[in-house]
């Protein structure tokens, strides 16, 4: 008798298909499989096994002929059944701005290592590894596609929605904020100007008293004659 599987690692949720071949006895050949994996049961030649929890399992299948004469598989096989693979995908900032770089990470649980990791960012852009930095280009909604395998063969694959804010803008300044200040500091000194020139001005002479007319200028010393 001979048992063989279709594979000999999986991941718990993955189908493997369970094979015993007999020969010789008088036929009308029944099949009872021992250690099977939890969710997987049968009692034909082949069983399609989809295990529901992990683990090492030593298989062996017990065969019946029609005249009730049994035989055990002489060796047993082994089938590793890994946890179920999961991958969360990070992203930091969780809402970037067009032209500012973005980390982009994946946090994994259950699977066979090794496990590879590819993404695929907007414009063909593409990068290996857990983890990986990207640059926006356009605002708005971007996808991000990430494909990750493990040893097993079994795949997943995370599509993120990444909201993209626009670059931020400085606002184009008011005329007037610049000819504002000018003017106030021109105005300024033309009000200093105006008030040193009146503290220069030399005072006005007092009139002579009862003297209706306008002041005027004290008459020079007159002349010395010298003889």
């Amino acid at each position: 008798m001979n048992v063989s599987l279709s594979r000999t690692s999986l991941d718990v949720g993955e189908t493997v298909d369970l094979v015993a071949e007999a020969s010789g006895g008088a036929g009308g050949y029944r099949f009872a499989w021992q250690a099977l994996p939890p969710g997987c049961a049968g009692t034909g030649a082949i069983v399609a096994c989809v295990p529901t929890g992990p683990g090492l399992f030593d298989l062996r299948v017990t065969v019946t002929d029609a005249e009730g004469y049994s035989a055990v598989s002489p060796q047993a096989v082994a089938l590793s059944v890994w946890p179920a693979l999961n991958a969360t995908v990070t992203v930091a900032p969780t809402a970037p701005t067009v032209g500012a770089p973005t980390e982009f990470g994946i946090q994994l649980t259950g699977g066979a290592r090794p496990i590879t990791v590819a993404w695929e960012f907007p414009g063909d852009h593409f990068e290996t590894g857990l983890d990986a930095n990207f640059t926006f280009a356009a605002s708005g909604v971007n996808l991000v596609s990430v494909w990750v395998n493990d040893s097993t063969g079994a795949s997943l694959l995370r599509i993120q929605s990444v909201q993209v804010e626009p670059r931020a803008t400085v606002p184009a300044a008011s005329p007037w904020l610049v000819v504002g200040p000018i003017v106030g500091v021109v105005a300024a000194g033309a009000v200093l100007a105006v008030g040193l020139f009146a503290r220069r001005r030399p005072p006005r002479p007092a009139s002579a008293a009862g003297s209706t007319g306008p002041p005027t200028a004290d008459a020079p010393d007159a002349p010395r004659l010298y003889g």
